[in-house]
């Protein structure tokens, strides 16, 4: 904001107008999200895979009304759940969408990664979906250096093993032991399991 307004480029009426439209699109999510909540199914009882199709075609309803809901956060999780449990490739390429795509707000990385560690172990994830949570935390990574968690690196070496990456899965685990020592407090235990963990990388 700034710049344009030291340059002289702010426009008060093109940016309401934007803020308005993000506003709009933020109060749609919310709705969509009441009513998809419906079909996720419960994880805790056999049929916690919930109606993943019936979930998509509210979904394209929704998108029929506003399409430029299609990669906003609340519906990119429903999405993407839905398409994990009906058809891998497409999750993979809509994750790949989401990763790089704004709304009203910046791309939501976490609507990928919390989706693929929610289904880790109630799913059979194809190792190229790993690969695209991986790329979401470096997407992550990438926009805010500034506030990487190690438990993100870490995160991502699971997956990189998953994936059957071994090199990377090492030097994901070596970033996040020297991103927890960088923290001005650490706990102990926690940096003896990303020291075990990147052993056992290493043995394997």
């Amino acid at each position: 904001m700034l710049p344009k307004i030291v340059d002289n480029t702010w426009d008060v009426k093109e940016e309401l107008v934007k803020r308005k439209f993000k506003s709009y699109l933020r109060q749609l999510d919310k709705e969509a999200n009441d009513t998809l909540n419906n079909y996720t199914g419960d994880a805790y009882k056999q049929d916690y895979i919930g109606k993943p199709d019936s979930a998509l075609l509210v979904i394209s309803y929704f998108l029929k009304k506003e399409p430029k809901l299609k990669y906003a956060p609340i519906i990119a999780s429903h999405t993407f759940s839905a398409l994990l449990k009906t058809d891998p490739l497409k999750a993979y390429e809509y994750g790949k969408a989401v990763i790089v795509t704004s709304t009203y707000e910046d791309p939501p990385y976490h609507s990928i990664w919390e989706a693929i560690e929610w289904y880790s172990d109630k799913l059979k994830l194809t190792p190229q979906i790993y690969e695209l949570g991986d790329e979401a935390y470096q997407a992550r990574i990438n926009a805010y250096p500034e506030s990487v968690s190690p438990n993100f690196y870490y995160k991502m070496a699971g997956w990189y093993w998953r994936a059957n990456d071994k090199s990377k899965a090492i030097d994901a685990t070596q970033k996040a032991i020297e991103a927890l020592k960088n923290e001005k407090s650490f706990s102990a235990t926690q940096m003896a399991s990303f020291e075990s963990r990147l052993q056992q990388y290493k043995e394997k």
